[in-house]
């Protein structure tokens, strides 16, 4: 485990003294610029999350999402995921696909945006558009942003409404914040289409999409990295702040074996490759007991 302070310490290490204090604000920014990069090469396993989607409802995905492992119908079944063109007529299972949407936002209804209030390390959203959205929308287990004025983008998935008809969110946020922007659904989102074998759209059942998401920024010195290999973070961060070019350079195959380790510590997320026929076309073995022959004629 490491913390921010330990990584922040450890980059002031490889400036120049004179650069260590005042640049502690670069050294932020350029923290969480590649904790995103690497969020977004492989999945974290701290960073994992899962979320049950409704086909024929509201297939948002979450604004946070950096991928997706895996997706299986209420049986278990796994689908596979194939681009919306990248398919046959005949394919002996399911598949998804994911699709670019828009819709203007309002403070009534999906995609929504209004503003809010909540305290520093606190986990109670005060909005009265959500929680007037909640009557008529399930909105637990859904991704919530606030935007700080400051570092940006804090995702929180909701967990709850509180007796006191404020908002619970999974997590604490690090700051006091007054009218911050509440968003649940952006404008510009990713919707998940379910296709069965057949080739049409499946528009009933529900499906666990289980995905990993892009970290919120690091800020406090508490904070723990969200990475196995940390060590992978603290060489980027080293490499993108030019006061370290002479005292600490970092090579790119240092950086690339960094990498390489870095995956290997995280836990295994990676699934079987799909089976496919000769003709490239995605295929199922038949089950035991399950006389796969016929007789001609009949």
């Amino acid at each position: 485990m490491r913390t921010l302070k330990q990584h922040v310490d450890i980059v002031k290490q490889a400036m120049n003294t004179k650069y260590s204090v005042t640049k502690e604000a670069e050294i932020l920014t350029a923290t969480n610029v590649c904790a995103q990069t690497i969020a977004g090469t492989f999945p974290i396993g701290d960073l994992t999350k899962k979320t049950v989607i409704t086909a024929g409802g509201n297939q948002y995905l979450p604004d946070n999402m950096a991928g997706i492992i895996t997706v299986r119908d209420s049986s278990g079944n796994r689908l596979f995921e194939r681009g919306s063109a990248a398919s046959q007529e005949d394919e002996d299972m399911g598949r998804y696909y994911i699709e670019n949407g828009y819709e203007e936002s309002s403070s009534s209804a999906l995609p929504f945006k209004s503003t809010g209030s909540i305290s520093a390390g606190g986990s109670d959203l005060t909005c009265a558009d959500l929680k007037t959205l909640s009557d008529t929308e399930t909105i637990s287990g859904l991704t919530l942003r606030l935007v700080n004025a400051t570092y940006g983008e804090y995702f929180y998935v909701i967990d709850s409404i509180n007796e006191d008809d404020t908002i619970k969110l999974k997590g604490v946020h690090p700051f006091e914040e007054t009218d911050v922007e509440v968003t649940v659904v952006d404008a510009s989102h990713r919707l998940i289409k379910f296709i069965d074998y057949s080739e049409s759209e499946i528009t009933s059942g529900e499906y666990t999409v289980y995905y990993w998401t892009y970290p919120n920024p690091l800020t406090q010195d508490s904070e723990r990295i969200p990475f196995a290999y940390p060590d992978y973070l603290e060489l980027m961060t080293i490499r993108r702040m030019p006061e370290t070019k002479d005292r600490r350079p970092v090579s790119k195959n240092e950086l690339e074996d960094a990498m390489g380790i870095a995956k290997k510590r995280e836990p295994n997320q990676s699934m079987p490759a799909r089976p496919v026929g000769q003709q490239g076309s995605p295929f199922k073995m038949t089950g035991s007991g399950v006389d796969v022959y016929t007789v001609r004629g009949e």
